[in-house]
């Protein structure tokens, strides 16, 4: 282990993010993760290429940022955001997202103006987490603005980020589903709108399974207690539960209607 450990700093660039790529079994055998995360930190500010200042910060995130840990990085993060790299100002954006998520947003809004695609993704990826409604219009811009391998990427955080909006918010994105679904290319593209529209589907309809197990149960407690606001209330989310699902159902119905693409049509059938 101490091998890997010490070619982190080796001369080859390519022996260095090597090494990085292998920190898995060090990190978890090791007892020197004092100096694994002092040398990935040197990397991370001082190495002349910048894939390993990247791979570096990625592995100061995958290794010393869980469970609520990796405060004393924040310094290291945030100087990657001044960085000439999109690459490193990338894996800056996602270390601070992952140790300070608030933190993450306020500094990520000040790049959502930039062009790099790396860049866009990152915020992306922080406000589908994290980001409330305010999020909204600036994730459906930059999906908008991505293509191919990137919009992929994308949809399924994008997805994520509707589930946890309010009513308004995810029929909003539904429309940017089903243009995916109708209109997406290539067909593969095409396809993930298919199966997001159903995994928002899926998600209304376990939400009125769950509320109308917590109706049930709010009737059965009304017996001996007050329970006329809290039945109200779930009486009113269970029905726009019940209606996001029939829409989305009704709307995948409709688009596979009229597709003509053999590719999609070989798997809706």
């Amino acid at each position: 282990m101490r091998v890997i450990i010490d070619a982190i700093s080796d001369k080859s660039r390519h022996l260095r993010e090597l090494a990085m790529k292998s920190l898995e079994k060090a990190v978890k055998a090791s007892k020197n993760n004092g100096l694994i995360k002092e040398k990935l930190i040197a990397t991370a500010a001082n190495d002349k290429e910048a894939p390993t200042r990247s791979a570096a910060l990625s592995q100061l995130k995958k290794h010393f940022t869980k469970n609520n840990t990796g405060k004393e990085l924040l310094p290291v993060f945030e100087k990657a955001l001044s960085d000439s790299s999109y690459d490193v100002m990338s894996e800056g954006i996602k270390g601070i997202a992952a140790v300070d998520p608030k933190k993450g947003l306020q500094l990520a809004k000040q790049y959502e103006n930039e062009k790099s695609s790396t860049l866009r993704s990152a915020i992306f990826d922080l406000y589908s987490e994290h980001g409330n409604a305010e999020k909204h219009d600036y994730m459906i811009s930059s999906f908008k603005k991505s293509s191919g391998v990137d919009k992929l990427g994308m949809i399924g955080s994008y997805v994520n980020y509707l589930k946890r909006q309010n009513n308004k918010e995810a029929d909003k994105g539904l429309e940017v589903l089903e243009d995916i679904a109708r209109n997406g290319s290539p067909w593969y593209v095409k396809f993930y709108g298919y199966q997001s529209l159903s995994g928002m589907q899926a998600h209304y309809a376990k939400q009125t399974l769950e509320l109308e197990t917590k109706l049930e149960s709010l009737r059965e407690e009304s017996k001996t207690q007050d329970r006329t606001r809290e039945i109200a209330d779930t009486e009113r989310d269970l029905n726009a539960a019940k209606a996001m699902d029939k829409k989305i159902g009704d709307l995948l119905i409709d688009i596979k209607s009229k597709e003509t693409d053999k590719n999609i049509k070989q798997y809706i059938k």
